[in-house]
């Protein structure tokens, strides 16, 4: 980051390569202007400012430190090839005096940042640099204690602290902030800051949270970064865990304050050794995705042959959120138990999956059911005796007022779930149910008419079959994820990052070919189950010959899935129109 600064400046100083001189009592007019330039830039080095608006402990300055001591004493060594017999300069009271500066919410913090950089300088018999005026603990994204458009650089892990945990700062920061977003997260707002702080062409360096790449909460950063600066280098750490206690990917990006649309920037892979340059008119604001021209070729047929999800005849709606699950999710005892005193009980309690137990067309169902006491419903409780009597069990802890130990307020009735669910009668149809946390990309088509808790997403509406044959696919799983994910470490599935994937919009009879696939799938995923039963009872009874039997057909069940799934990717590849080398870029060959 400061390398980037200090690379452009001696650049724009000729002063990258110093030659000794042939006679240095006598300097060639060229010679002279080598020197006066190192001298510039010592000047320039003595009046960089450098900001971290989340010091912490003081990590960042100190090797922001560190690089300045360093450069000075080439700058010392470039100025005696010169000749100048002086050029030797204390340097570590000027760079606390005029270049470090430090904001951060913690007091101990900013006291450990301040003592960690008096030990770096300390000398004998020198008096400690005050540093109270340039370490300084405070709230920076409310009230940052410098000048705005002051600083030469800006650098720092900003903290990722979820959006759920600053809802009391959130008015205030829409208010001051471009970038807000109800859901955005902490981080968000320092790079607006970032921004703020610097001079025209001024250097901003971050590692912090990926996920405003491709978030819906990000895209007024994307927005905003796209207009307002010129990307020079991107690191996205998708997939790769770089802080051990990290919950979501990472990212390094580094960014000039100067608008430039035209721009080409660097895109280093997580090796940090390899990169490729990217056009920055190739992100937009919908999502930042880093591709080598030969993805991008792919991505931009994929947007060129495919609609996006958004744009068909089909809803997208999330699980039901209850506010507390030990209440309103039930077992195969408890769920009999209600019916056996109240034979209406059965109307509302309904059959239920979590995101966990989804399979690719297939599912395991776990015997849990959710009470469907949906506000949507407007039901009278009285009609379900037995069931109002088990919820009143539960005390306050199901009351909806936002106090200690209840639910979050609302004005729901105090047996009806958090959310309103005016979408239920999409659970009595066929629907596709996906989870929204997955490591893997796996999409369940149901005929049962399962409901689902808050971890999970159905998609309901017309050409069901033909969608779920392209989400399962190789192709899918793979440009999904490299373009269209929410960057979390272990996966995650949005309803706003899957309705911008472009799927072909085919006819029936085109869509034929993929649906018989998937129903023969989808009938051979139901035989292996019943199957694995009379397997299990003719192992249980020793009668070998039936086990052998059983396992002969079960093996030619799951060859029937494997199959087809595998003639499901490759018409996938056509649909979209992929060349062989294409299709080995998918594959990863």
């Amino acid at each position: 980051m400061i390398k980037q600064n200090r690379k452009e400046k001696r650049e724009e100083l000729d002063i990258v390569d110093i030659n000794s001189p042939k006679n240095l009592k006598k300097l060639t007019k060229a010679e002279q202007q080598i020197k006066d330039n190192l001298e510039i830039y010592k000047n320039w080095l003595f009046e960089l400012k450098i900001l971290d608006p989340a010091c912490g402990s003081g990590a960042f300055l100190n090797q922001a430190l560190e690089y300045l001591i360093n450069e000075h004493k080439n700058l010392q060594n470039d100025l005696a090839l010169m000749g100048d017999l002086f050029a030797s300069y204390q340097v570590e009271e000027s760079i606390l005096e005029h270049n470090l500066y430090g904001v951060d919410i913690n007091e101990d913090a900013v006291e450990i940042a301040k003592l960690s950089l008096w030990l770096r300088t300390a000398q004998k018999g020198r008096i400690l640099t005050k540093l109270s005026d340039k370490i300084v603990c405070a709230n920076s994204l409310l009230e940052m204690p410098f000048e705005e458009n002051s600083f030469n650089v800006v650098i720092g892990n900003p903290p990722y602290v979820r959006q759920e945990a600053i809802k009391e700062q959130k008015e205030t920061l829409s208010k001051i902030y471009k970038v807000a977003n109800g859901t955005a997260d902490l981080y968000v707002y320092f790079y607006e800051l970032a921004i703020n702080m610097l001079k025209q062409n001024g250097l901003k360096g971050f590692i912090c949270s990926n996920k405003f790449f491709r978030a819906k909460y990000g895209e007024n950063l994307r927005e905003y970064i796209l207009q307002n600066t010129t990307i020079l280098q991107i690191a996205d750490f998708n997939g790769v865990k770089i802080f051990e206690d990290a919950t979501v990917d990472s990212a390094i990006t580094i960014f000039k304050k100067i608008s430039n649309k035209n721009a080409t920037f660097k895109v280093v892979d997580v090796d940090l050794i390899n990169s490729y340059d990217m056009k920055q008119s190739d992100l937009t604001k919908t999502n930042f995705s880093f591709s080598n021209p030969k993805e991008l070729a792919i991505k931009q047929k994929i947007e060129k042959i495919g609609t996006p999800l958004k744009e068909w005849d089909i809803n997208i709606n999330s699980g039901i959120k209850t506010g507390f699950n030990e209440a309103f999710i039930i077992d195969e005892n408890t769920k009999n138990e209600l019916i056996k005193k109240d034979f209406k009980s059965a109307e509302i309690i309904k059959p239920l999956l979590k995101g966990r137990d989804i399979k690719k067309y297939d599912c395991i169902f776990k015997e849990l059911y959710s009470i469907a006491t949906f506000p949507a419903l407007k039901l009278d409780i009285n009609n379900y005796t037995a069931i109002e009597d088990y919820l009143q069990s539960f005390g306050k802890r199901l009351e909806q007022t936002g106090e200690k130990e209840s639910r979050k307020k609302t004005t729901n009735k105090w047996f009806e779930t958090q959310g309103n669910i005016a979408y239920y009668k999409d659970f009595q149809q066929e629907k596709i149910i996906f989870s929204k946390a997955s490591k893997d990309t796996v999409f369940y088509y149901d005929k049962q008419h399962f409901y689902i808790d808050v971890t999970a997403y159905i998609i309901s509406g017309n050409n069901l079959k033909y969608i779920i044959s392209i989400l399962n696919s190789l192709f899918f799983k793979t440009q999904f994820y490299k373009f269209y994910s929410g960057g979390g470490i272990d996966g995650e599935m949005t309803i706003f990052t899957l309705k911008e994937f472009p799927i072909p919009k085919i006819d029936e009879d085109s869509q034929k070919p993929f649906i018989n696939l998937v129903d023969e799938i989808l009938e051979a995923k139901q035989k292996i189950k019943d199957y694995k039963v009379l397997l299990d009872e003719a192992i249980r009874i020793n009668n070998f010959d039936r086990e052998i039997a059983l396992k002969k057909e079960l093996e030619k069940l799951e060859n029937i899935c494997t199959t087809n799934e595998k003639t499901i990717d490759q018409m996938v590849y056509k649909l979209y129109n992929l060349t062989q080398d294409e299709i080995k870029i998918v594959e990863n060959i």
